[in-house]
């Protein structure tokens, strides 16, 4: 059974951003181990991030193991360093294929291939479906421009094929491999702005998102998991882990209204023992549903308001109002839920006057965070 191998890099880079530390269980990584694993291949985690794991640390657990994939995940913040633990890898074991996938090589896959050699392939975009016709290229022989989704080196040539398919039915996808990360309870700690009880998870329900933001890359098809599967995983998560809160990850949880009426409904009637947190855009949520989430055991929604200027909102295509913020802040503190706010500076059209409005804006709210 041929071996794969992800690592979850640590930031160690002087280049990358150093930022206070809270370790939420790598979920895509978790992911694409369980998938792997129903096809035939032995996969293992290496969570250097969480574990402070050094390059050199990792480097003898890859001697140890002898992995005949190496797999890499990175977002722009930890570029750098992901891509000198591949050099570092390639120095010591030159003939693996390291693949690297994540939001990075998704966002700039032409530009990272030129900028780092030592990355042999990307994945681009979701990888469930790529990865597993990768492997079975390799196994076979087969071209690799014959596998949609990937860029690649071939004889100092940069190939970018066609983008593959993404995944309609999340419901049809494994759990997650949390079994091959380190002791979750002891290794794992969600942000304390998020997570009121420990131990605290991690979860990604959905897919996409109706937005326009021309700042995001997640305007993509929306799908999700059913209320049921999303409920059969939360069971799973109490029972297997003793999992008392969760983060739930959306870009906008809230906007699957008829599955997030079932979801705390069953929660309530069957007295689940769960809190979470959850994030929605400003326009998707009213009264109503707050009250219901409220009884349901959300304890926080973290909105994305970006700006207090209603000229760089219309911009970047957020498509909502200063007064549908206020109103949807005002509101969700109102029915007791805690409320985060996400602003960002910086904007495209950014002058000193805006970013005043969008101070002052911030202030003037009823937010329990920033």
């Amino acid at each position: 059974m041929q071996k794969f191998i992800f690592i979850n890099p640590n930031t160690s880079s002087d280049t990358d951003f150093q930022g206070k530390k809270t370790s939420i269980p790598p979920e895509g990584l978790c992911l694409l181990a369980a998938v792997i694993r129903e096809n035939g291949y032995e996969p293992k985690i290496i969570d250097a991030e969480t574990l402070s794991l050094s390059y050199k640390d990792i480097i003898n657990i890859l001697l140890q193991e002898k992995p005949d994939y190496i797999g890499l995940t990175s977002t722009t913040v930890n570029i750098y360093s992901t891509a000198e633990l591949a050099k570092k890898i390639k120095q010591e074991i030159p003939n693996i294929p390291i693949i690297l996938g994540g939001p990075h090589i998704t966002i700039e896959p032409k530009k990272t291939m030129e900028e780092f050699d030592s990355i042999d392939i990307g994945v681009i975009g979701e990888a469930e479906i790529t990865l597993i016709e990768l492997l079975e290229a390799y196994k076979t022989n087969k071209q690799l421009n014959k596998v949609k989704g990937i860029i690649f080196k071939n004889n100092g040539n940069i190939i970018q094929t066609l983008p593959n398919k993404i995944i309609e039915d999340l419901d049809s996808l494994p759990l997650p491999a949390w079994d091959l990360l380190p002791e979750i309870k002891k290794y794992y700690k969600q942000s304390v702005a998020r997570a009121e009880r420990k131990p605290s998870m991690s979860l990604m329900t959905s897919r996409g998102c109706p937005g326009k933001c021309i700042f995001c890359v997640q305007n993509q098809k929306l799908r999700k998991y059913s209320a049921e599967r999303l409920i059969f995983i939360v069971k799973y998560l109490i029972e297997k882990y003793n999992i008392k809160s969760l983060e739930i990850n959306d870009d906008n949880f809230v906007v699957f209204r008829d599955r997030l009426v079932k979801f705390c409904n069953q929660i309530i009637e069957e007295k689940i023992d769960i809190t979470w947190s959850c994030m929605s855009r400003v326009n998707h949520i009213d009264r109503e549903i707050l009250t219901l989430m409220k009884k349901a055991g959300c304890r926080r929604i973290a909105f994305g308001i970006e700006s207090g200027s209603q000229e760089i909102l219309d911009f970047e295509k957020k498509g909502i109002t200063i007064e549908q913020i206020r109103k949807a802040v005002t509101l969700t503190h109102e029915v007791g839920i805690k409320v985060t706010g996400y602003f960002i500076l910086g904007h495209p059209l950014e002058t000193k006057e805006t970013i005043k409005q969008t101070i002052d804006f911030a202030l003037e709210l009823p937010l329990d965070d920033y």
